[in-house]
This record gives C-alpha cells, structure tokens and sequence, in this order.
C-alpha cells in the first residue's frame, strides 16, 4: 500500500466517523427544539381552572352592595342612605337608614326589608 492510499483510507475513516458525529448532532438539536416548542406550547396553554381573585379585609365601607348574576342581571341591592328615613319612621321611634331591596327575574323590586310600617287608624 502505498502513502497517498493509506491517507485516503485514513481520510474516509474519519469522514464517516464525522457523518455519525454530525447525525447525532442533528438529532440531538431537533429533539431539543421539540421539547423546547413542547415547553412553549404548555406554557402558552390557558389554564383549565381559573380561581377567582378573593379580596381578604377586615372591613368594607359603602354606601350600596350590589348583588349581581354572571349575566349581569341583578337580584339584591343592600343600600345604606340616611335620606330612606321617612317621617313615619321618625314617629314610630324606629331610625332605619338601610334597605335590603331583592328583585325578581322582570328587575322589579320584589321585597324590601325591612317593611316599612304601616300606620292603621284606629275606628
């Protein structure tokens, strides 16, 4: 065997050692953009269950509670209104500034607590 045979063997020796190198290489690479879009897409993924924000205090100050349905449709208003207070009210000795008002499926008032007291004459 002469010189230039033995580096050309040695030469195609080494080149498919490289091609086998450079195969796992290339699928090394895919299989880790895979599993890196695989993360991306989990991660862009909604969540299957969404808790609703709670809001934790000690104490809430207004001067209404509005008591709404998912379809915005309201059913209970608690209202705190010094100006409620009706001369009867006055009469009887009762001070009432709050009213629960409930309404029904029309979005009239259906009930208010507390009643308002009803003065009978007497005969």
């Amino acid at each position: 065997m002469d010189p230039s045979e033995k580096i050309l063997e040695q030469l195609a020796v080494r080149i498919t050692k490289l091609e086998v190198q450079s195969r796992r290489w290339k699928l090394a690479t895919v299989l880790l953009g895979l599993i890196g879009i695989v993360f991306v897409l989990l991660g862009a993924k909604p969540a299957q269950r969404m808790e609703p924000t709670v809001l934790r205090a000690r104490t809430v100050e207004a001067e209404q509670f509005t008591l709404k349905g998912v379809d915005g449709h309201t059913y209970a208003r608690l209202i705190l209104d010094p100006d409620l207070q009706r001369e009867s009210d006055h009469a009887l000795g009762t001070l009432s500034p709050a009213a629960l008002e409930f309404y029904d499926v029309n979005g009239r008032v259906a009930v208010i607590l507390p009643t308002p007291p009803k003065v009978t004459p007497l005969r």
